[in-house]
């Protein structure tokens, strides 16, 4: 449904990558064509996804009849346009630092830092994957440049510190499995959705582990992610 009625908003709102190119300043043209990963196109087609997926959820999600999507394209359609643009601006700025980012990390050579390396280039492209910015959507792109500005202090400060370094990755990784396990064991789609959520949790204690002057937007623990994890876990009889 959700898929559906953001299809059907795009095809009557009129809203085209090539029009929101131009609302663009040429700073940010400059930047999507220093974007090999993600080409400019399909990058402002995320956006405008992203734009009707945030304005869609402010209406109370899709609707079942005509008289319905009327009131919900009514709603849509003046305010698209502008916030196409903002997310755009956004989602340019973090695939800007996030290409800055994949360099850095391609031009890391040294063997004892590429368990490391292999871990960002692995978060870095689960923070911004192909279909983004509609994955992981408008709402998370202020998040997702902290997250990447941590990636960035996490390469300054690697090479003082390697074994320190090693010790916080591998505290991350064990939960990260762990989410991993309890999403195999879920099999109600509204817990499956919570615990997608709490990848987000993760997210934060990275920060707080590798880049503590950018600070978690909440207190976070591995402690605290553990309980997370253990409130949607499913009981054994």
């Amino acid at each position: 449904m959700w898929s559906g009625t953001r299809r059907l908003l795009r095809l009557t709102t009129g809203v085209a990558p090539r029009s929101l190119q131009r609302d663009l300043p040429p700073s940010a043209a400059l930047s999507l064509a220093r974007s090999p990963r993600w080409p400019p196109t399909a990058l402002l087609d995320h956006c405008i996804d992203a734009a009707v997926d945030e304005l869609l959820s402010e209406h109370g999600g899709p609707v079942r009849d005509a008289e319905g999507f009327e009131d919900l394209r009514a709603y849509v359609a003046p305010r698209l346009r502008q916030r196409a643009v903002r997310v755009a601006r956004e989602a340019i700025d973090d695939v800007a630092l996030a290409t800055a980012l994949a360099e850095r990390l391609a031009g890391t050579a040294s063997p004892r830092l590429s368990a490391a390396v292999e871990d960002m280039e692995r978060q870095l492209g689960a923070l911004v994957p192909p279909d983004f910015p509609r994955s992981p959507g408008a709402g998370r792109l202020a998040d997702v440049h902290r997250y990447l500005r941590a990636i960035e202090r996490r390469l300054d400060k690697l090479p003082e510190d390697p074994h320190r370094d090693a010790r916080a990755m591998a505290t991350v990784r064990a939960l990260e499995d762990e989410h991993e396990r309890l999403l195999r064991a879920l099999s109600s789609p509204v817990e499956r959705a919570e615990a997608r959520r709490l990848r987000w949790m993760l997210e934060e204690l990275r920060v707080g582990l590798f880049a503590e002057s950018l600070q978690p937007a909440y207190r976070v623990s591995e402690a605290r992610v553990r309980r997370a994890f253990a409130q949607l876990a499913p009981t054994r009889a």
